[in-house]
């Protein structure tokens, strides 16, 4: 009996220690449980939807230029007889550039002048012979035949010389030396173009691809520091193809307008859409994933990821129109 009072005493001891245990385990759960529910909110920075006017608008550098260039080339056949200009210099409109040969045409001048002059002599006997009405008629007509003649020849003559159609810098095709080594060039042959230095203007050039919906008269502003002036696009000049196709925009400034300045800093901004009533949030506050997009909004203070569609970006203003997904008024978070 009292062994088996002794082993009752031991087991109820370690009964009471396994139920500390399991006492003491629970308690320690329960403290760790209140202190995951009592951890600190966490805070975010947030801007709100806005309901406003977008623009798709096209923004490009500015700089004066030349961009109106003509092609050089030969009239007619013949032999080269001395390149006048100098390549390094800028020529005047009007300047002889490429002299050809004028031998055999200045021969055949020559011959028709005696011509007019055989024609003018008969006219004025005829004339102060007293001749009909109808002889001094016909003496007249042979006479302005044998003018005009000359004229055709004078007018063929001047092709043998090679002007420059305006100021300007001729750029050549080929080293003058060329000319010396064979002189002999034909009709429609080039040898460079010339940059029209009469025309300088304010230019906005883009590469590969021309603007969708710029067109002449497409409206324009130019901003160069804090000053603002109107415009439109006068002409668009296309070099190249593919994808070296370069499309140089030339704007004409507003009469009126405040002058813009050659010295560089220049934006031109080309607006191609305009929409209102449109949901605008911050661009950078758009998220892109793979192939998602979203924004963080905010939801009982919980930051929620919002799949959204966009449209129209502002690359001046910095914002983007949400077509869905977001509405007016939303909290959208920023960093």
């Amino acid at each position: 009996m009292v062994m088996k009072k002794a082993v009752c005493l031991v087991l109820s001891a370690a009964l009471a220690a396994v139920s500390c245990g399991c006492a003491n385990k629970d308690k320690s759960q329960e403290d760790a449980s209140i202190l995951i529910l009592e951890t600190k909110e966490e805070t975010y920075n947030t801007v709100t939807a806005e309901v406003g006017s977008i623009s798709d608008a096209y923004v490009m550098d500015g700089n004066f230029d030349y961009p109106y260039s003509q092609l050089l080339s030969f009239e007619v056949d013949g032999l080269v007889d001395k390149v006048v200009f100098d390549p390094q210099s800028e020529v005047k409109e009007g300047d002889v550039l490429i002299q050809l040969r004028t031998d055999e045409i200045d021969q055949e001048i020559e011959t028709q002048q005696l011509r007019v002059d055989s024609a003018k002599q008969t006219l004025e006997s005829v004339k102060s012979s007293g001749a009909s009405d109808t002889e001094v008629e016909f003496a007249q007509i042979s006479c302005d035949i044998e003018e005009n003649k000359m004229e055709q020849l004078e007018t063929e003559k001047a092709k043998y010389s090679i002007k420059a159609p305006f100021d300007g810098v001729v750029i050549m095709s080929d080293d003058i030396e060329t000319y010396k080594q064979d002189p002999e060039v034909h009709a429609g042959q080039s040898f460079g173009f010339i940059n029209d230095y009469s025309r300088n203007k304010l230019c906005g050039t883009v590469f590969g691809n021309s603007l969708e919906n710029v067109y002449f008269g497409t409206r324009v502003e130019v901003s160069q520091g804090n000053t603002i002036a109107n415009g439109t696009i006068s002409d668009i000049i296309y070099s190249g193809s593919g994808e070296y196709l370069t499309c140089k925009y030339v704007v004409d400034l507003d009469e009126g307008s405040p002058e813009i300045m050659d010295l560089g800093g220049i934006v031109i901004r080309i607006r191609v859409y305009e929409k209102d009533n449109a949901v605008l949030v911050p661009t950078d506050s758009i998220v892109h994933v793979g192939d998602r997009t979203f924004v963080y909004t905010l939801v009982d203070g919980i930051r929620v990821e919002t799949d959204v569609e966009l449209g129209i970006e502002n690359e001046l203003s910095g914002k983007t129109e949400i077509l869905s997904g977001v509405n007016g008024g939303d909290a959208i978070v920023v960093s």
